[in-house]
């Protein structure tokens, strides 16, 4: 079955494009091969986004976790399982802000070279 598939592929190929899509390039002298193009602005402008997106969205997570971390902290009395949680918590969402923060200033400052007159 898959050797009968791929001579219907190779013999439907050549047709299809030398008799279905056969093009006239004398009356259509541009109908050569595309080549895209690489626009490095639009290339920044869309790491400037996504970088834009992504601290929108975690940063505010990320300190919902360390208010919620504080509270745990407050509330975890002399429970050290409680207080051991909520150390983690707090750390690991200072690690997570500085990490959204930073990046989204790296971009802002060295891709997106907002700063440049300073």
């Amino acid at each position: 079955m898959g050797r009968t598939r791929l001579v219907v592929i190779l013999l439907a190929d050549p047709i299809i494009n030398n008799v279905f899509f056969k093009i006239d390039t004398s009356k259509f002298p541009g109908t050569g091969p595309v080549q895209p193009g690489i626009d490095p602005q639009a290339l920044m402008m869309e790491i400037a986004g996504m970088t834009n997106l992504i601290a929108a969205i975690t940063g505010p997570v990320a300190i919902l976790s360390l208010v919620i971390g504080g509270i745990m902290y407050i509330l975890g009395g002399n429970d050290e399982e409680k207080l051991g949680k909520a150390k983690k918590i707090i750390m690991w969402s200072l690690i997570g802000i500085v990490l959204i923060y930073g990046a989204f200033a790296l971009v802002s400052t060295f891709i997106m070279r907002k700063f440049e007159g300073l």
